[in-house]
């Protein structure tokens, strides 16, 4: 939830879909630094029924809901190099990455890169993803 992860532009962009059989799954220890900011932009968004938080998830249960996934997004503002991505690519979960630097070269072709600026772009990508089936297919088995 920290702001390098952009999960506001995340947010933006999911609301922008009508996607009424899709929920938005949020990963990871709801720290009081940033959980609230995230509670308040999914009520400003008006997300409240299609947003998850799950809080910390352990490894165990992970490869779970990496393989019920319809994607994992990583559009990160600046961040390097992180797992996952790679753990989501092994449960053959599509995965989104940002354009920056260290994941667009790691992730190349196995990976949909997004402009994590451009919200529009993320959104555009969600709704290419979800609609085409060849898509996911192809960036399940190319990761």
């Amino acid at each position: 939830m920290r702001p390098y992860k952009n999960l506001d532009r995340s947010l933006d962009a999911f609301a922008s879909l009508n996607l009424d059989n899709l929920h938005f799954v949020i990963c990871g220890k709801k720290d009081h630094r940033f959980y609230p900011l995230a509670e308040k932009k999914v009520r400003e968004v008006s997300l409240q029924d299609k947003v998850v938080f799950l809080g910390y998830v352990s490894e165990d249960e992970l490869p779970r809901h990496y393989t019920e996934a319809a994607a994992f997004m990583r559009p990160s503002l600046n961040k390097g190099f992180s797992l996952p991505p790679l753990e989501a690519m092994a449960c053959d979960c599509p995965v989104f990455v940002s354009n920056v630097a260290s994941l667009a070269q790691v992730f190349s072709k196995a990976a949909y890169d997004v402009d994590h600026y451009e919200t529009n772009d993320i959104s555009e990508k969600i709704e290419e993803m979800l609609n085409n089936q060849a898509l996911r297919i192809e960036l399940s088995q190319a990761g």
